[in-house]
């Protein structure tokens, strides 16, 4: 059955043996992009500022972390917007307080 497991990880493709694997990797990129945040407490970013700090990660992924990370209160979305690489707005999000 897909859908969602836990908070950080949507099993939409049916993982059977494989998805506690992928749960862990969802929640390692959790951590790994919240640290970000905390690195730059006051700073605020798009999914795409993330992608490039981070490198080779998907805009997918990050976007699935911005939203699990939100959800537990780890972040907020903000009004602020930046011009994304394809010219188009973008949503920037901050470390909670």
């Amino acid at each position: 059955m897909s859908g969602q497991l836990g908070i950080n990880f949507f099993d939409t493709t049916d993982l059977g043996d494989e998805l506690p694997k992928a749960i862990e990797q969802a929640t390692k990129q959790d951590a790994i992009i919240l640290d970000e945040f905390k690195k730059r407490p006051e700073q605020l970013l798009s999914p795409w500022d993330v992608t490039d700090i981070l490198g080779n990660i998907p805009i997918t992924s990050v976007r699935r972390s911005f939203n699990t990370l939100t959800k537990r209160g780890e972040l907020c979305k903000t009004e602020v917007q930046k011009k994304g690489p394809y010219g188009r707005p973008s949503y920037c999000w901050m470390l909670r307080s």
